[in-house]
């Protein structure tokens, strides 16, 4: 452990944060859906432990679900920070599930994933209060968070990875992944050699050498292609870490998954698309229909 790039690491986040905090302000969330936040999904007072859900308002009956893990490098967000996305993506006659998890330092990689699957353990006891259809159900995620909710479809697909990572099994299928702007591997560091990448490696794993987590840590290492579900791969030429969608990509294609790709043309649009455009700024008009086309690759008898 580096305590001083720890701290210069957080404190970038904590910039971050802030620059987020002025965005979100400037936006409005649309008015026509409704939801409850900070629902507590584990008997602690954590707020980490919490999830919000949104759907469209006068809803009465059950609708397709979508789980939507925020980003944050990891180690910053939570759910309010995609909530006006998430609220977005509820108008097209979804429930949308957003869990909050604790960040690096508190945990570590393997303590991030059992709190979603915490998280989806309790969707799993709660869902027909809360207009959710176990029947129905896809994933997506964020940056890192892409990153998490692709992981964790390979992880409830296998018996010896739910044993690694000491979670049990979901009792529903998830039928669909959109990696939005991810990363989807760790074993090369995440900025290479560099000693920030070094300092994340322990975040995640103590030990890398000691923690066997550590090889088993993303999509590329742990999925099969005869059982992941088909996964819809989002970026933008204008995204700094387009590189792991490219890479993803490959993987995919070479091992004979099935897969859609969603680039949008940067020479069709004035403003730069960069990472998460479709997150950060959902109102854009590239937004909503980058974002219709995720919503119905998930689900695809929606109309």
């Amino acid at each position: 452990m580096n305590n001083e790039i720890r701290q210069a690491l957080l404190e970038n986040w904590r910039q971050v944060g802030i620059e987020d905090q002025k965005r979100l302000a400037k936006q409005s969330a649309p008015k026509d859906t409704e939801g409850i936040k900070s629902i507590s999904y584990q008997n602690d007072s954590n707020p980490a432990h919490t999830l919000d859900i949104w759907w469209p308002k006068g809803t009465t009956g059950l609708l397709p679900t979508l789980i939507d893990v925020h980003g944050g490098g990891w180690a910053y967000g939570s759910s309010s920070l995609i909530s006006i996305f998430a609220r977005y993506l509820a108008k097209h006659g979804v429930a949308v599930v957003v869990p909050n998890y604790r960040l690096l330092p508190e945990t570590d990689l393997k303590g991030q994933i059992q709190d979603l699957f915490s998280a989806l353990h309790w969707l799993s006891s709660n869902a027909h209060q809360y207009h959710c259809d176990l029947n129905n159900i896809a994933i997506t995620g964020d940056s890192a968070g892409a990153h998490l909710c692709s992981l964790l479809t390979a992880i409830d697909l296998d018996p010896s990875l739910l044993s690694l990572y000491q979670v049990t099994k979901l009792s529903f299928s998830i039928h669909a992944v959109v990696g939005n702007h991810g990363v989807y591997d760790l074993s090369q560091g995440l900025m290479g050699d560099s000693p920030i990448s070094k300092e994340y490696d322990c975040m995640f794993f103590g030990d890398k050498a000691k923690n066997p987590i550590y090889e088993k840590s993303a999509l590329i290492q742990c999925a099969n292609a005869k059982t992941y579900p088909r996964m819809l791969v989002i970026t933008s030429e204008a995204d700094g870490i387009k590189h792991y969608s490219y890479q993803l990509m490959a993987f995919l294609k070479d091992n004979g998954f099935s897969y859609e790709v969603f680039i949008p043309n940067q020479k069709n649009y004035p403003r730069k698309l960069g990472h998460e455009y479709n997150v950060t700024y959902p109102h854009y008009k590239i937004s909503k229909e980058t974002n219709d086309k995720l919503i119905h690759f998930c689900f695809p008898d929606l109309k």
